[in-house]
């Protein structure tokens, strides 16, 4: 572990794997970054001129900027107590999700979102840009801010964040076996506002909870 630096500066080729809990001003990575299962980091994360990935299987809390190049972040850390928490994200062509649990608080410019699996949170105030949105079976995503770009949903769409209201521009697809969930209170309820088209295929299903 790594403790008292205020600046992390990664060169040459390959990953460089953080343990233990690392917190810095600033990481300036021309390599590859993985934050292990069980360790923490803290920083604005900025990539160089290469293609690089961010592999967050432990828990983050920061902005990404992918800078030049190709850029991956594939994320599956985090947890509802303890989400991996971007405050932005800039010039990431690829977001991956297999697991865990994250949200977004600023802008986020992303390429493409892949979800296998886990639950991607857009909190109130925030933009996440895509060109396409993939939900598959086993994964959810929701937003209580707004979403430019296509969503295609297998798995779970979640508008608002307990609750509050998701914008769309873009086209929304709800396929057989997704599952849309609305959240309600006595005086609040999640809404689903879609500047574009909505298809709902057979089998696709609408859940109202308190």
């Amino acid at each position: 572990m790594l403790r008292d630096f205020e600046i992390l500066n990664s060169e040459g080729n390959g990953t460089l794997t953080l343990t233990g809990t690392q917190s810095y001003e600033r990481v300036n990575a021309a390599t590859n970054l993985t934050v292990d299962s069980g360790a923490s980091l803290t920083a604005p994360v900025v990539f160089g001129a290469g293609d690089n990935r961010f592999t967050i299987a432990g828990a983050f809390a920061g902005s990404v900027d992918g800078g030049n190049g190709t850029d991956t972040i594939l994320v599956s850390g985090g947890s509802a107590a303890v989400p991996v928490a971007f405050s932005s994200i800039a010039n990431v062509e690829a977001f991956g999700m297999t697991a865990g649990y994250a949200t977004i608080a600023g802008n986020a410019s992303l390429g493409n979102v892949d979800m296998s699996g886990g639950r991607l949170v857009g909190l109130a105030g925030s933009t996440i840009r895509a060109a396409q949105i993939a939900v598959r079976s086993g994964a959810t995503f929701g937003s209580a801010g707004s979403v430019i770009g296509n969503i295609a949903v297998a798995g779970t769409l979640s508008p608002g964040a307990s609750p509050g209201t998701m914008t769309v521009t873009g086209n929304v697809s709800l396929a057989s076996g997704s599952v849309s969930l609305f959240e309600i209170t006595p005086t609040l309820a999640d809404k689903l506002v879609i500047n574009g088209g909505l298809s709902i295929a057979s089998g696709a299903t609408l859940r109202i909870v308190a």
